[in-house]
């Protein structure tokens, strides 16, 4: 009993995390548009649909949030379910490797690029294939590359593993 309470603490921790972390990327990017004075003007329009500055840690974040659900779809053999969580990892992957990303002169989108989207290509076999065995290799092989990059990328202490438990239970698997 004592241990649901702490898993609901957890998930409400992190869900209140993510949602903070959001705000405070929306206000940045609100007060980064209100540097000039009333009386200054922008000599060209600025467009709405401009490209934002990515936060590696928070597509980070979506990205394992969508890997822990795919891990327990895949385990569950929910194919619809977990290429739905592949697409989503690959889009987020997408946006990294097309954003321009640098974090303290690493080209983290050429690595994307390089890495983490070819990752993806066993998942999608397996689950097109509905075959939990490829499935789980390629998972694994998707761990191994997240954490080859967080080497690479001198973030050797973000270890990656096979999750134990979902991050959100209240989702059928």
């Amino acid at each position: 009993m004592k241990q649901t309470y702490i898993w609901i603490a957890f998930t409400l921790l992190l869900v209140l995390n993510i949602v903070l972390m959001l705000r405070l990327s929306h206000v940045s990017t609100r007060l980064d548009g209100m540097k000039t004075t009333p009386r200054e003007q922008p000599s060209t329009p600025v467009a709405h649909h401009e490209a934002e500055e990515i936060e590696v840690a928070i597509s980070m974040n979506h990205i394992q949030r969508h890997a822990n659900k795919l891990y327990f779809a895949g385990q569950n053999e929910n194919w619809p379910l977990a290429g739905f969580y592949v697409h989503e990892i690959e889009e987020t992957m997408e946006e990294i490797a097309d954003g321009h990303v640098e974090d303290d002169g690493i080209n983290i989108s050429q690595l994307m690029e390089a890495l983490g989207i070819p990752a993806l290509e066993g998942l999608e076999k397996s689950i097109a294939a509905k075959n939990k065995a490829e499935f789980n290799t390629a998972y694994n092989l998707l761990v191994t590359t997240c954490n080859n990059c967080h080497q690479s990328t001198n973030h050797p202490y973000i270890v990656i593993q096979n999750p134990k438990t979902p991050a959100l239970d209240n989702q059928v698997y």
